[in-house]
């Protein structure tokens, strides 16, 4: 009896061997049904639809309903929809009951940059650029100004000089500073890059301009200016400002119209 014991689990891992294979074989040689696509957005964005992603399914795979499950290549599918600029990320497999799935995450801006050439386009959550879709419009923080000058010719390209790249990475700090935070993101609208390469913060409330300066000691600055609204401007006419300077050390200099 000890023997049977020994050889139980082995006798019940090659029936499952062959049941899985016979699953497989079963799965490879079922036509396609259908396919089911999801998209997500953590930030309810949605600047694709199903449609788009199945014309990029098509595209990269031609038709898929009623082709063997086996020919279908799901990591080329993948490849496909994840170049898509819209997209974070794509998931693509198939099911037993010959469904094939395909999740896309889409990519969240946190600020829309207006170009001097006239060219807009967006800086997502991870800082990187992407183009505006003529789906959606992201209400994010808006940027302008003095941005650094580069390639900007058609709907795709983006900056490349060095320079932009570091202006890119400080507008990326900035706007997901602002974004981080519940009163900021609700009450800073705009950011105008000025002829120093220094910011100006345009708020929703208020008929005054934030002259905020550089990126050195940017929580500082904001839980300064968040102590300035709650103890002064809370108390009187927002109104009466017309400038909050933030641009020196330890210090908040406001001027009246």
């Amino acid at each position: 009896m000890k023997w049977m014991k020994k050889i139980a689990p082995l006798a019940a891992a090659l029936v499952l061997l062959v049941v899985l294979g016979f699953v497989t074989r079963h799965q490879n040689q079922m036509p396609c049904k259908g396919v089911e696509i999801r998209i997500s957005s953590s930030a309810g964005m949605y600047f694709l639809d199903r449609d788009d992603v199945y014309h990029q399914l098509v595209n990269a795979a031609d038709s898929v309903e009623g082709r063997p499950m086996i020919s279908i290549d799901t990591r080329h599918i993948e490849d496909a929809i994840a170049s898509m600029p819209e997209v974070k990320k794509a998931d693509v497999f198939k099911t037993i009951d010959g469904q094939l799935r395909v999740h896309v995450d889409l990519r969240v801006p946190v600020a829309r940059v207006l170009h001097p050439n006239g060219t807009s386009f967006y800086i997502d959550e991870d800082g990187e650029m992407m183009p505006l879709s003529p789906r959606y419009m992201a209400r994010v923080l808006l940027v302008n100004g003095h941005i650094k000058q580069g390639a900007i010719n058609t709907y795709t390209e983006f900056p490349v000089a060095d320079e932009w790249e570091n202006q890119r990475r400080e507008l990326f700090e900035l706007a997901s500073f602002i974004r981080s935070d519940f009163f900021w993101s609700a009450q800073i609208q705009q950011v105008y890059v000025d002829e120093n390469i220094e910011y100006v913060l345009i708020p929703r409330v208020g008929n005054h301009e934030i002259h905020f300066g550089d990126l050195s000691d940017v929580e500082t600055k904001f839980t300064s200016l968040k102590a300035l609204y709650e103890q002064v401007l809370s108390k009187s006419d927002w109104n009466q400002y017309r400038l909050i300077n933030l641009k020196y050390k330890n210090q908040i200099v406001c001027s009246k119209k």
